[in-house]
């Protein structure tokens, strides 16, 4: 009777997530993400710094998609992808929600954002 509302139980779970980490721990105190960045040994293709700017300013991106329901299965398979690839840089019990997160990810793939999204409000509205 209440299925469909699982997706917006996991969509606001997972884009308050990204958003946290977004806004709190890359824009606002980015030293502790650098460091962590710094003693693990990953390599980033750039400066840390500008790659934590933009690692944020993408979770933001993802939080704020999966939050209000914008294309939604998109954002899912990018958190997911973020994800994967933090769980394969730090290792998969480094940070155990991390998993959690992941098969948050893939069920928002599988079902969407049937409702209190804006992506069914486009939907049904033949904007899409």
């Amino acid at each position: 009777m209440f299925e469909e509302y699982s997706s917006l139980i996991l969509r606001l779970g997972l884009g308050s997530t990204f958003l946290y980490f977004g806004i709190y721990e890359k824009l606002i105190n980015p030293d502790l993400t650098i460091a962590i960045i710094e003693n693990s040994g990953i390599s980033v293709p750039f400066s840390i710094g500008l790659f934590v700017l933009l690692f944020g300013l993408l979770e933001v991106l993802v939080g704020s998609a999966l939050v209000l329901g914008y294309f939604t299965r998109v954002a899912a398979v990018i958190s997911a992808v973020m994800i994967t690839g933090i769980i394969f840089q730090l290792g998969y019990l480094a940070v155990p929600r991390d998993p959690a997160l992941v098969a948050m990810a893939l069920s928002l793939i599988i079902t969407g954002s049937p409702v209190f999204s804006l992506d069914s409000y486009f939907k049904k509205r033949k904007y899409v």
